[in-house]
């Protein structure tokens, strides 16, 4: 579902359910259209971590995944993005450059960013 943006913007997202650390619930964040066609343009494996595939659990992907799951949340990323968080984990499976499903790699950690606005970014 795309939705236009609040405030008069204009701007087209996709709004993405996370773990709420402050409230132990959910909280709703915005993919926006520009982020998502500037991620979908680099490499094939960053399409699919964002995108994923149809699960039977309905978290198809490692962005999906980490926000509904994550194993920490950092607070005040950076010092120009106060309010901004980190989600950071270990999404069950990656991607390949050719787009196929595989396991999680040993070691690694996927971090989705999220701005004060509550977008998501690169």
């Amino acid at each position: 579902m795309v939705r236009a943006q609040s405030g008069g913007s204009g701007a087209a997202y996709h709004p993405v359910p996370a773990f709420c650390p402050l409230t132990e619930g959910v909280v709703e964040y915005r993919l926006t259209a520009y982020v998502a066609i500037g991620m979908c343009k680099g490499p094939p494996s960053g399409h699919f971590e964002l995108v994923g595939r149809k699960r039977p659990d309905g978290v198809g992907s490692c962005v999906q995944e980490v926000l509904s799951k994550p194993a920490v949340v950092f607070g005040e990323i950076r010092e120009y993005q106060k309010g901004g968080r980190r989600y950071c984990g270990v999404p069950s499976c990656s991607w390949t450059e050719g787009g196929a499903e595989c396991p999680s790699k040993p070691g690694k950690v996927f971090a989705v960013y999220i701005n004060p606005r509550g977008e998501l970014f690169p």
